[in-house]
């Protein structure tokens, strides 16, 4: 029996679709484990207990092997499955969201352990409350960003962004309170600097949850608006080497 090739275009597109479900599944287990991470983190920061850190410094490692495995699942579904434009977009779309899941991770065992390094002598109250609030606010929007991915949800994915901009005015706010109990108590800047390191990493974390809504767009509605203040002249006079 022959095959047709409308058999075998079916055939590769099943195998495809199932590769591609692999690669979802993979990514869904590590953004569930950087959310997680990010709790605990917080948890430590919260309650300046450090019995945390171990496990989050375990995730971190098991972050960071996920991120090789789904990098090699990419490369594979490439090389081997030759995804038409439409589906290749989305390949790499979640090959730049796993970039991103990664650096997450990285944030937020830094933020663990720079909350139990301060946990044998806590930055005053307020700032350390200051922290605490902005670290609710970024695991509420990097929830958001992996519901919007889950469900392929573009318009969730863009109101990521909008929640972000509040995240860096409150950013910029809480060093400028910070900079003030500084000027204040001398004696504390020592803790307040690491402070001011946490506030650093839930502000990247932030950035790079609005990222994953960006990709989440992109690969849904093909849109990139990761700098809307781009011309596609400018794209094309790059593209085409004409500056």
């Amino acid at each position: 029996m022959d095959l047709k090739s409308s058999d075998l275009n079916q055939h590769i597109s099943s195998q495809f679709n199932e590769d591609l479900e692999s690669l979802r599944t993979h990514v869904l287990k590590m953004a569930g484990m950087v959310e997680r991470n990010l709790r605990d983190a917080l948890i430590v920061l919260e309650t300046m207990e450090s019995g945390l850190l171990p496990s989050i410094e375990q995730a971190e490692h098991q972050i960071n092997a996920f991120e090789v495995a789904v990098d090699r699942e990419v490369i594979s579904i490439i090389a081997l499955r030759q995804p038409a434009a439409s589906d290749l977009r989305v390949v790499m779309a979640i090959s730049k969201i796993v970039r991103d899941l990664e650096r997450m991770g990285d944030e937020a065992y830094k933020i663990g352990k720079l909350a139990t390094d301060l946990a044998g002598d806590p930055p005053p109250a307020m700032a350390l409350n200051l922290s605490v609030s902005l670290g609710r606010q970024v695991a509420e929007l990097v929830k958001r960003a992996v519901d919007s991915f889950v469900r392929l949800d573009a318009d969730q994915a863009r109101e990521v962004g909008v929640e972000d901009r509040n995240i860096d005015a409150d950013y910029e706010s809480a060093l400028r309170a910070v900079s003030t109990f500084m000027i204040e108590d001398p004696r504390a800047i020592g803790r307040l600097v690491k402070l001011l390191w946490i506030f650093r990493a839930l502000e990247r974390i932030g950035d790079h949850a609005t990222n994953v809504s960006e990709q989440l767009i992109y690969a849904v509605r093909g849109k990139d608006v990761r700098h809307a203040d781009v011309t596609e002249s400018q794209i094309e006079d790059i593209v085409e080497n004409r500056e």
